[in-house]
This record gives structure tokens, sequence and C-alpha cells, in this order.
């Protein structure tokens, strides 16, 4: 063995033992795992309506201003739930320090603006931010440290910061950091205008009322300006933050700061981890019923992958929440599927007669290409959502994108090490032999799937259609937020059994207010139909009083009021961009590593798993399987974004094998056939442990989890069938009119020079 392998061996068990004894304690959980804060708010629009037009009333853009601001802060790991028409419920994890820095991101109205300093004969000393009329022109009072100053107001002496396009951390002259903030093409106009009249005048730069700077203009200015001063750098991130968010039309109040539990509840989470344990366990045992001594090899490669996200996580202080529990669990599926690629290259290496070293070596190399074709495409995903979405969506991909270069990393480093290891020590004495197949042709029954499959869809699609908005949980169609007190502490989980059995509340979102244990005081969330929040009402009291827990039917509802969706329209319309960015970019990628058709096949099986994934779940809750309803909720969406990375992994491996296989540039259907076939044996073990993974998790995951868990079921089934019948079939399709179209043209062109 070498240096760099007894090093390599070393830091592997290093990472491990930290994971193992470290890392669970200093790992971050959100909100729906651990519990942590809620925030209450309270806007008086009526006193705002100078400052905005046309939106003063709207507290959904007030939740989009509050996202975005804490979003570009770097804190995304929250709820942010309008509640009635001038309250906003915000949910937070961490410690008190992170629940500080929000409270100093919200309370921030925004409002910037540039203001020429009055003359001394106008300076005034009434209360800060009273206008004051002096001739044709306004002066305001503002604050500068615990003094007040007039500044002027109007055409040609202010400019507002609704004119700003872009800011960003920098540093002054001093070194000290600053905020650099640039113009539109009205700003700039206005403020080199501004600054060309003025050459010799103080202008004073005002952030909510208060003086932040003021300078001598010496020159015309149209470009960025410098806010400097006396900052801290946490304070120019906020700075930039609220500048790049937007300015609230309202000043917020702080109605009320509270703790919370766990969204899911605790009996939901120990069944969902233990769930997620007995995967783990359950897919490493088939690694090593399947390939034997080799198996440890797998076992051993996904642990060091395993403690090496979980160490990432805890270094770049990562908020873990559901949707990031979904990148672990994709990431173990994608270093299983790692290692069986390599076990199959090592095999067929090993089949051809040359020795056992050779044979390992020649598979590392021949399984290279695949792996990382595949996890580049997936990262790529990974990216662009990240990028563009926000919420579950960039928790998920952050996850997800720490995984794959660190499966990337294991499988192609550490497994080379780990198998010389376990030669040398004659562990490893022939290559792996999984279980052997017989040379059936699965491709041959392509037609009969991919028309069961496109029946399957479209029955689904109808479904959903007929389904409409009435699938759509809370977070994407709002409801009823109801304060629930009970006269005796009661478990969260039992509650929530007892709601579930009432026709009107099932579906309902509880969660328990205080500390961990038992809790008298509850906050309910519940889709409304037609019978509106009265119904909810009176259905909360009649489970409630049946219970004894309560006495006094009056006391039990404290309060009940309309809540807005949590994802906000315009995070909706984003995260949907991400998707078709993705996907394009995707497509671009796989037509520069391989085709453009190979793109084109890759993303249209990508579509048909994510649309089939829907249309179940639309008949799941058109028929209320299991009885219960099956909504489109966060947990759902991480479950889709798991989807399209596990679909994306299946397909390029089978397509990598095409490529490797094809001759003369045509993917013929042979040639497909054959690299499904020989793809087979990799196929099942990896959707094999999977489906193992997730049925576990659907089976005894907990009533929060069981959505989730089943569209990861569904959608890696049908992912598996997919890549084999409806991505190859396209690709093939492709294949053969390209070839057509070529063979053709040199006839056409005979026939034009014949006629010329």
């Amino acid at each position: 063995m070498t240096r760099f392998d007894i090093m390599t061996l070393v830091c592997c068990v290093i990472a491990v033992v930290s994971a193992l004894f470290w890392v669970p304690e200093k790992t971050k959980l959100g909100v729906d795992l651990r519990g942590g804060a809620e925030l209450i708010y309270r806007f008086d629009f009526t006193e705002s309506t100078a400052k905005t037009v046309g939106r003063a009333d709207d507290l959904r853009f007030v939740q989009e201003v509050v996202s975005r601001r804490l979003d570009r802060f770097g804190i995304n790991e929250l709820s942010i739930e309008p509640i009635g028409s001038q309250r906003l419920g915000i949910q937070i994890p961490g410690d008190s320090k992170d629940i500080d820095r929000v409270i100093g991101l919200v309370e921030r109205v925004g409002e910037l603006s540039l203001h020429l300093v009055a003359e001394p004969e106008w300076q005034t000393s009434q209360r800060q931010g009273t206008i004051v009329e002096a001739g044709r022109d306004g002066l305001r009072v503002v604050g500068v440290g615990n003094a007040q100053r007039t500044v002027e107001v109007g055409a040609g002496r202010s400019i507002s910061g609704s004119h700003i396009d872009s800011a960003r951390e920098t540093v002054d002259d001093y070194n000290r950091p600053a905020v650099a903030f640039g113009w539109d093409s009205i700003g700039a106009s206005s403020f080199a205008e501004l600054t060309a009249n003025n050459i010799g005048r103080s202008l004073a730069i005002v952030l909510d009322d208060e003086i932040v700077t003021e300078a001598r203009i010496q020159k015309r200015i149209s470009e960025q300006v410098l806010l400097e001063g006396e900052f801290t750098g946490d304070e120019v991130r906020e700075i930039t933050a609220v500048l790049l968010g937007g300015s609230l039309p309202a000043k917020p109040v702080l109605e009320s700061r509270h703790e919370v539990q766990a969204k899911l509840g605790t009996e939901s989470i120990k069944s969902g981890l233990t769930a997620i344990a007995l995967a783990f366990v359950a897919t490493l045992s088939i690694a090593l019923v399947w390939y034997r001594r080799w198996g440890w090899v797998a076992a051993s490669g996904v642990a060091v992958t395993l403690a090496s996200l979980a160490l990432l996580l805890v270094g770049f202080r990562v908020t873990l929440t559901l949707a990031g529990l979904a990148g672990v669990l994709l990431t173990v599926g994608m270093a299983v599927d790692a290692f069986v690629l390599i076990f199959e290259r090592i095999r067929e290496e090993r089949d051809k007669g040359v020795r056992l070293s050779r044979a390992v070596h020649d598979g590392f190399i021949a399984a290279r290409r695949a792996i990382l074709d595949a996890n580049i495409t997936t990262a790529i995903a990974a990216w662009v959502l990240f990028s563009l979405g926000s919420g579950s969506v960039r928790s998920f991909s952050m996850v997800l994108m720490m995984g794959i270069a660190v499966t990337v990393l294991v499988s192609l480093v550490v497994g080379p090490v780990l198998v010389r290891a376990l030669s040398r020590w004659g562990w490893l004495r022939d290559a792996p032999r999984g279980p052997s197949f017989p040379r059936v042709d699965v491709y041959a029954a392509r037609r009969w799937v991919s028309l069961s499959l496109l029946t399957l869809l479209g029955t689904g699609l109808f479904a959903a259609h007929a389904q409409g908005r009435s699938m759509l949980g809370i977070d994407f169609a709002g409801g009823v937020r109801a304060s629930v007190d009970l006269e005796q502490p009661v478990d969260v989980d039992t509650v929530r059994a007892a709601f579930a059995e009432d026709d009107a509340l099932r579906g309902v979102e509880l969660q328990a207010l205080g500390g961990a244990g038992a809790s008298q005081q509850f906050t309910l969330r519940a889709p409304v139909d037609g019978a509106g929040s009265s119904a909810v009402a009176h259905a909360v009291r009649t489970v409630v009083l049946k219970e004894g827990w309560a006495e006094s039917r009056n006391s039990i509802v404290s309060s009940i009021d309309e809540i807005a969706p949590t994802v906000a329209q315009s995070l909706e319309s984003q995260s949907a961009i991400a998707l078709l960015v993705a996907f394009s970019v995707i497509a671009v990628y796989l037509a520069l590593r391989f085709k453009a058709r190979f793109g084109v096949a890759a993303v249209a099986a990508v579509v048909h798993d994510l649309l089939f994934s829907l249309g179940a779940l639309a008949m799941a809750d058109a028929c209320s399987l299991f009885g219960r309803s099956w909504e489109l909720d966060l947990p759902v969406v991480a479950g889709f974004l798991t989807v399209i990375g596990y679909s994306l992994n299946d397909t390029i491996v089978i397509f990598d094998r095409v490529r490797e296989d094809s001759r003369q540039g045509h993917e013929t259907k042979e040639v497909i056939a054959a690299a499904v076939r020989s793809c087979l044996g990799r196929t099942l073990v990896t959707s094999m442990t999977t489906l193992v993974a997730v049925a576990l998790l659907l089976v005894g995951g907990g009533e929060a989890l069981r959505s989730f868990a089943f569209v990861l079921v569904v959608g890696v089934t049908v992912g598996t069938l997919s890549s084999m019948y409806i991505a190859c079939p396209i690709l093939a399709w492709l294949s053969r009119r390209d070839a057509q179209r070529k063979a053709n043209e040199p006839t056409e062109l005979a026939v034009q020079e014949c006629r010329f």
C-alpha cells in the first residue's frame, strides 16, 4: 500500500468516527424537524398609502419582500405565512442569534433615499420624519445619531431608492465594510443631474429616516454610490439584503414571539428516522447479498459518503429540512449506483481473461465516464434549481450538490483504495459475482410497456385535471389558521390522530407551541372547502370535547384567520422557470457530451416521470387511497425533485452504454437492446435498494411523511421503466430519423445536379 492509500484510509476512519460522535449534536434542523420560534408581525397599511402606489394593502407583497431579504441574507429554511389581512407569521429554526438576525432584517422598513442637506437657516428641531413645507420645495427632518438634521425633498433635490437595481458588499478607502449600489436608467439620469447642479453642497443617504452617510458633492456622478460608515460585516450584509429585497409599505410591529415544536411531530420524526435507518441497513444488506464480499466495498463507500456529507452540512452550517433529507436519500442511491457500475465493469473485464488487478484498474476507468456524466447532469439540475429556486427547492439542491461531489470523490478516489486494501489483506480474491440473468431481450417488450405507461400517464393527468386546485395543499392554496387551547397537556401526535378521524379535519397540519413534550396550545392549519372556517372550528370543538381535553366549548378555538399560501406566487413561477432552465441546460450538456437526440430523449423521460408521479398522486387523492387525502404540498415537491435526480441518473447510465456500443454514429434497435440487457443487473440492484428504502419510509415513516414517500415509490418505479421504455425508444426513433435524412441527402443532391 502506498502512503496515499494509508492517508486516505485514515481520513475515512476519522470522517466516519466524527460523523457518529460529533455531527449529531452540531447538525442544524429545520422547523419541520426540530421546531424553533414563531414571530407574528402586524402591519398597519392605513398610514402607508403615501409611500406606495396600489400595493399598500397587499400582504402578499410584504411576504415576497421579506422572503427576498431573508433569502439574500442566506436565511431560507423558514416559513413565511400571511395571516388575515394585516399579520405575517414567520417560523425560523436555530438559536437566539439567528432569530435576532431575522428580527433585524424584518423590522427594517428599508426605505432608502438620497437628499441634499438643507441650508443652515432651514435646520429645525421638529420631530424626526416630519415633512416641513418651505416655499416650493419640502424639507424633511431625519435623524443623525442622537440629533436631527433637515434635508430637502422634491424633484432635483432627492432621489428615491426605488431606482436602485443592484447592491453588493465591498470596502471603502480605509478597508472598512461598505455597500455599493447602482441605479437603473431613470435613477442614473436623475442622480447625474442632481450632482451636476449642486457641486459643493452636502448629500445625505437616508435609510429609514436615519442618515447613514453624508458627503460633499465634488463632481457629477452617474454610476454607483458607496454607502460607507462604521458598519460591521453583518450590518453590511443586512443592508445589502434589505436594498435588494425592496422596501416595506408599512412598518412591522412585533405582536408575539413564542417557541414552536416540529411541524412533523415527535412520533413522525422518530418513525421517519427509524425508517431511514432501516432503509440504510436494507440497502447495504442487498449489496452484501448480491455481491458478497465485494458488498463490503460498497457498504464502506456509502458509509464514507454519508459521513463526509454530514461533515459538509455541519461545516457549512446548512439547516437540514425534510427536503434536505430527500437529498440525502438520493445521495445514498447514487452512491450505491456508482459502486454497482464499477462492480459490473470489473466483472466484464475479468470475463475477458485478464488478471484481477488489471480488471480492477480497467473497470474503474470504464465506469468513470458513466459516473461523471450521470452525476454532472444531476449536479447541473441541482445548481440551476439552487440558483433560481427558493425555500425547500434550495434546501434540496444544496444538499444534493454536496452529495454529488462527495459521491464522485468517494467512488473514484476512495473506491480504488478500498479495493486495493481489501485485496492486499486477502479479502477480495476474485471479481464481483452477482446473480446471473438469462439473456432475455427485455427491450423487445417496449411497445407494450410504453403503451401501458402512456395510458396510465393519460389517466393520471385526467385525474389531476378533474381534481383541479382541490388537490393543492395549504402551502400552495392557503386555508385557515386556528389557535387551539386545551385544558390539559396532550402530545401533538395524539391530537393529530384524533383530528384525522374526523372527515372535516382530514389533512390538517397541527403544530404544538412551547418546548418539547405535551402541550396545551396548538396551531392548526386546514384547507377551506365550501363550508368555510366555521366548519373547521366546529369540528375542532367537537373532537376536543369528545376526547375530554376541555370542558368549555367557547374557549377551545381562541382565534381563527384566513391564511394565504406560504409559497408566494412569484416563488412558484420562479421555481417553474428554474425547472425549465434546468431541463434546457441538461439537454445542452448531453448534446455536447453525447448528441442532441440523447438530451431530448433524457429530458422527455424526466418530464414523463414527473407528470406520471403527479398523476399517481391525483389518482390516489381521487380514490382516497388508505383512507386519507393526498395533497400537493412542499414535502411532495421534495419528492418530485428526488424523482428528477433518480430518473436522470438511471437514463444516463444506459445512454453511456449505448454510446459505447454504437457504431457508425447510429443508435440502432439492436445496439439499444444490447445496452439495456448489459445494464439490467445494475438497474435491478439500484432499483431494489432504492425501492426498499422508500417503501420502508412509506410504511413506517409516519403520516406526515407518507405523501413524500408515496411520490418516491411511484417515481423510482416509473423512472426505472422509463429509462428503458420511454427514453430508449425516443432515442431509437430520433436516430432512425436522422439516419434516413442523411441517406436521402445524396439522392436529393444528385437529382438537383441532373436538373441543372
